[in-house]
């Protein structure tokens, strides 16, 4: 992900030194009748001995007669008995030794290591001892950046005055105890960098004096609690590179304290919460990563503060609005690989700060508002806008032989007149400029680059004239689910003339009813980056003269009536991301299409035959694969496992025989895995049960036979019951 920074792993000394100095504040803790200071230098000794002491870099005066307190990194009270026990960074390793629970008057255990260390790093090994919990008077616990595992005790939830548990970057595993609920002093909480999984208890939202809590980098699924809304004094809240589901609980608006937030590289749906914008001290918010839907919320231009925003890698739609031009503070403005439309709003250049814009991978549209042109680091080059200032020509293309404005007028009330059923259009056939006709952009010379009416209800056909718009970049006639209106039923063949469309970036004529052949003249548009004629009535055959469209980077072909094979060819559209072919094509799938490196979304729903091509396991960006309904026959690929970046695999409805490939069980990325009815056999391997991210799994109507295994009884979506097979564990 773009310029992400690891907030929590950086922040841990400083945060720790404050740990510090709130460990050292607070009554004189009362000694326990049953232990003193010899028991305090026996259970120092046995640690000395289990983390090889001799071999630390400062073990001055251990092991001596010398006073406890003058051994290093030991400081006692008055009584000589063990109060902090700073050890950092001095080489230890080895187990931590449970008599260390025998120091009851112990208020500070630092065993961990820095960031980055500035000392020889401690390597402790082996679980925490859950006996560490009865260290009643313990202030600060840390133990961060270690290699300790096992699970996380419920026996630390007995530190009631504890108020910093800081355990980042270890290898600890199991689900985060409920019982840390109890620790109602608590200030500071790190756990990132682990191998923890399960919910994130909602007893959390009880630590009201929380400031700090981070749990990112771990394997944790389900909601965000909406109890955490309740954190009252929080300053830090970090999730992100987890499985988390579900929305933004809308309750984390009430965390008005919290300066910094990170849910990026979860699973999170839904729309971004308008109460977002009640954080007025956010420095940095970053949501990119997710499943996010809906608008971007206006209610962000309130964060005045708020130098980061990460949106990127999401689905957000609508408009970017202009209420983002108030974050005078704000330096990262990363908007990329969304589907926002409309465009860029002229706002944008009051970001006198601003050092990096990512717009790339959306539906913009117009101009880039030329204040822009100092940012830092801006993806110009990523988009199909141009600097408002700026000619309308794509680089590298040689201007056709320009009309004129009165040209593209006469053009466009041709397409007007050539409908059948004509809707209205505010301002269509007026005297007014046609950048005010509905549905027009122009540039600065009145030339047409943009035409985009969806869901308008047009009826009748495309006339020829449309090819003498030769400024225009996006042609979008299709429609918007999401969008009001009504839906588009243009029908007629598409003009050949379309060709002469040399400037065109965006194609866009879905869910129509037009007919007749794919026009080979669409081979023309060497600068087009998204085709999409889906569902329509198109025959014929793909044209192999689509493989010129070199910077085509989405192509949607499905819902059509055309036949025949696909062309090998398309294996040359080295910048394709996206590949979507359904209709009657038949054949076998090429081969080729194991050079799209690119791709990320592969779905052939069609009548194909032959076998899976092991060249797609070359694919190593792929998120999607998806080649159900098909005539596939033979076994399923082993090299499919070296798709590491899969998300969902659709091999439903085919004739694939052979046993389920082990190899699968290495998609640990997998959410959604159907294989039903095909000819499967044998065993489903045990490998599957690694698939800790699987929320879908559907093996019925295949010959399949032992048991399911164990690691598979938590998927939900799953229908085990008509599968007809026991798990392995019994139950």
């Amino acid at each position: 992900m773009l310029l992400r920074f690891v907030i929590p792993v950086r922040l841990t000394a400083a945060f720790t030194l404050i740990a510090f100095a709130a460990a050292c504040a607070g009554p004189t803790p009362t000694p326990t009748p049953y232990t003193d200071a010899s028991t305090d230098r026996a259970a120092l000794e046995i640690l000395y001995h289990a983390t090889d002491g001799p071999n630390w870099t400062n073990n001055a005066n251990w092991l001596s007669d010398r006073p406890l307190g003058e051994w290093d990194g030991v400081t006692t009270d008055a009584e000589g008995r063990v109060t902090e026990l700073l050890l950092d960074e001095r080489g230890l390793s080895g187990p931590v030794p449970p008599e260390l629970a025998t120091l009851a008057n112990l208020e500070t255990l630092d065993l961990g290591n820095q960031w980055a260390p500035s000392g020889t790093p401690n390597e402790l090994t082996g679980p925490i001892p859950p006996e560490i919990g009865n260290l009643a008077n313990l202030r600060s616990l840390i133990l961060g950046s270690n290699q300790l595992s096992g699970e996380i005790a419920p026996a630390l939830g007995n530190l009631t005055n504890l108020k910093a548990l800081l355990l980042s970057n270890n290898r600890l595993s199991g689900q985060i105890p409920s019982e840390l609920g109890n620790l109602a002093n608590l200030q500071y909480l790190n756990l990132w960098g682990n191998e923890l999984s399960g919910q994130i208890p909602p007893e959390l939202g009880n630590l009201t004096d929380l400031r700090f809590l981070h749990l990112d980098e771990n394997e944790l699924t389900g909601q965000i609690p909406s109890e955490l809304g309740n954190l009252a004094n929080l300053e830090s809240l970090g999730f992100y590179t987890n499985n988390l589901s579900g929305e933004i609980p809308s309750e984390l608006g009430n965390l008005t304290n919290l300066q910094f937030l990170h849910l990026a590289g979860n699973q999170l749906s839904g729309q971004i919460p308008s109460e977002t914008g009640n954080l007025v001290n956010l420095l940095r918010l970053d949501l990119s990563e997710n499943q996010l839907t809906g608008r971007v919320p206006s209610e962000l231009g309130n964060l005045a503060s708020l130098h980061e925003l990460h949106l990127s890698d999401n689905r957000l739609s609508g408009e970017i609005p202009p209420e983002l031009g108030n974050l005078a503070s704000l330096y990262y403005l990363l908007l990329g690989n969304n589907r926002l439309s409309g465009h860029v709003p002229p706002e944008l250049a009051d970001l006198a700060n601003l050092q990096s814009l990512i717009l790339s991978g959306n539906r913009l549209s117009g101009c880039v508002p030329d204040g822009l042109r100092d940012v830092g680091r801006i993806d110009f080059s990523d988009l199909d806008q141009r600097f408002c200032s700026e000619s309308p020509t794509a680089p590298g293309t040689e201007p056709t032989t320009p009309t004129d404005a009165s040209g593209d007028r006469a053009a466009l009330e041709a397409f007007y007149n050539d409908l059948t059923v004509r809707p209205d259009l505010p301002n269509w056939l007026s005297d007014r400029p046609l950048g005010e006709w509905d549905g027009v952009t122009t540039d600065a010379e009145g030339r047409v680059t943009e035409l985009r009416l969806i869901n308008r209800g047009l009826r009748g056909r495309i006339p020829p004239e449309i090819g003498s718009l030769t400024s225009l970049q996006v042609l979008d006639l299709g429609e918007e689910w999401d969008q009001p209106g009504e839906r588009n039923l243009l029908d007629g063949e598409i003009p050949p003339e379309i060709g002469n469309l040399v400037n065109l970036v965006r194609l866009d004529l879905e869910f129509n009813r037009l007919s007749g052949p794919i026009p080979p003249e669409i081979a023309s548009l060497t600068n087009l980056r998204y085709l999409n004629l889906r569902t329509n009535n198109l025959r014929g055959e793909i044209p192999p003269e689509l493989a010129s469209l070199s910077n085509l980077e989405e192509l949607h072909l499905d819902r059509n009536e055309l036949r025949g094979e696909i062309p090998p060819e398309i294996g040359n559209l080295a910048n394709l991301r996206v590949l979507y072919l359904g209709s009657y094509e038949s054949g076998e799938i090429p081969p080729e299409l194991g050079n799209l490196v690119n791709l990320e979304n592969l779905s052939l729903n069609s009548r194909l035959s032959g076998e899976i091509p092991p060249e797609l396991g070359s694919l190593a960006n792929l998120r999607i694969l998806n080649l159900g309904g098909n005539e596939l026959s033979g076994q399923v690929p082993s090299e499919l496992g070296n798709l590491a970046n899969l998300e969902l695999l659709y091999l439903w409805s085919n004739e694939l025989s052979g046993g389920i490939p082990q190899e699968l069980g290495k998609l640990t990325g997998l959410n959604h895995l159907v294989l039903r009815d095909n000819r499967l056999s044998g065993q489903i391997p045990q490998e599957l049960g690694n698939l800790a991210n699987l929320i879908e799994l559907d093996l019925r109507e295949n010959q399949l036979s032992g048991c399911v295994p164990d690691g598979l009884r938590d998927v939900w979506g799953a229908d085990f019951d008509n599968l007809g097979l026991p798990f392995c564990g019994g139950g």
